[in-house]
């Protein structure tokens, strides 16, 4: 339960981060001034779904630490596929650019977090997790 009330303040923290400073982190790094307006969006979408993100590198450790190594490897491949497919819709279907792909990311890491949730929620071992449980962290 510590482990994922830390995952939701460090994904707040970078979630905040990525958002206010994307132009700024681009910025340092050389980014060119004709693909910045870009870049900063794909980031600031990017950033925007951090918290699910973050959840899923927590969740797939507490899971990987019982032996269960599969399972992670499964819901992150589910992710993967999910991402590909939402990359080609979004963007030959719906002709959406870098926004697109962004929220394909977020959508797919989305999936990949809902499937880490329910499978902690439905442990009967010592790592199940108990929402009300987090609150008392």
């Amino acid at each position: 339960h510590a482990s994922i009330a830390i995952s939701f303040v460090c994904g707040v923290m970078a979630t905040l981060s990525g958002v206010f400073f994307s132009e700024t982190l681009l910025g340092f790094m050389g980014t060119p001034d004709d693909i910045l307006p870009l870049s900063a969006l794909y980031m600031k979408v990017y950033f925007g779904g951090m918290m699910v993100n973050v959840f899923c590198f927590f969740a797939g450790a507490i899971i990987n630490a019982t032996g269960q190594t599969k399972k992670p490897l499964i819901y992150l491949s589910i992710a993967g596929v999910t991402n590909v497919v939402l990359n080609v819709l979004f963007v030959t279907v719906f002709n959406m650019n870098v926004e697109g792909v962004a929220l394909a990311t977020v959508l797919s890491q989305v999936i990949s977090a809902s499937l880490f949730l329910r499978d902690l929620l439905k442990r009967d071992d010592n790592c199940k997790l108990f929402i009300k449980k987090i609150r008392n962290t």
